[in-house]
């Protein structure tokens, strides 16, 4: 076992390590977390989430309260933040939701964006724990959540992914890629979350690093890794004009493996 998951196992009266909430409020949470830096993380939870608010109304909630970054990638700053919600916890409802929610412009989806104060000023005066006490009580105003996560493995970040349904652990086709993604997997089975509650997501599938992509069953075996395609130009040239791929190109090939794991997502999440 790892130090850090006996710590946790460690921590105070109260506070779950492992044990799945129950979805009763009928409103799915994803966490995607990067498995190291640059792993193209946030961009996938931004578009995953504009994929599945196609078919219901979407919030993406960024968790990084040190370096939130959706709102910048997406041309986007919320006139009022999370941390207003979560100084609220107490007395929270739908209208005070939905003045803290930055509807995505450029689109009639049902996509709002849920963000920190883009300076970063949350990272000293918040904590996820907080954060996932305030979701507790505002995940039934809106059919489904997106949550890109932070890597910083700690209490906090536990109590938050043990309200979440689906976990997608993204990484890239390289030695120390598959290292991280190696080390998370063994942590998440230490702390108890089922297997087929974390999904593995190979991000810039098919580029250069073929050789390791090709040893990926041997690496990660009985455990299925969705691919998705290389597509650099492509996210290099949205996030030039803050435009979100799945929205602009949807018949892009990235775009299609997007709603094709939305929907893989979606259907997980319903039979479990």
């Amino acid at each position: 076992m790892f130090p850090i998951v006996q710590n946790l196992k460690k921590s105070s009266v109260g506070f779950s390590t492992h044990e799945p909430q129950e979805n009763a409020h009928g409103s799915p949470i994803v966490a995607v977390v990067g498995a190291k830096g640059g792993v193209g993380a946030t961009t996938i939870a931004v578009n995953l989430a504009a994929a599945i608010s196609s078919q219901v109304s979407t919030t993406v909630l960024d968790a990084n309260f040190q370096q939130p970054d959706i709102g910048r990638m997406i041309g986007e700053e919320p006139p009022h933040s999370v941390l207003e919600l979560m100084a609220r916890a107490k007395d929270l409802d739908r209208h005070l939701l939905d003045a803290c929610m930055q509807p995505v412009s450029g689109t009639d989806l049902n996509l709002t964006l849920l963000s920190p104060p883009l300076e970063g000023q949350s990272a000293v005066t918040a904590s996820l724990s907080e954060l996932a006490e305030c979701l507790k009580e505002i995940r039934s105003f809106r059919k489904f959540w997106i949550v890109d996560m932070p890597r910083h493995l700690d209490k906090h970040f536990v109590t938050l992914v043990d309200q979440c349904d689906r976990i997608l652990l993204v990484m890239e086709a390289t030695v120390i890629g598959v290292a991280a993604a190696q080390r998370w997997l063994a942590i998440l089975d230490d702390l108890g979350y089922e297997r087929d509650r974390v999904a593995c997501v190979l991000n810039r599938a098919g580029s250069k690093f073929s050789g390791v992509e090709q040893q990926l069953g041997k690496c990660f075996p009985n455990r299925e890794i969705i691919r998705l395609p290389n597509a650099s130009n492509l996210l290099w040239e949205c996030s030039m004009h803050g435009k979100i791929p799945a929205l602009s190109e949807p018949n892009h090939l990235y775009c299609k493996s997007i709603f094709k794991l939305a929907e893989q997502v979606r259907q997980s999440i319903s039979v479990r």
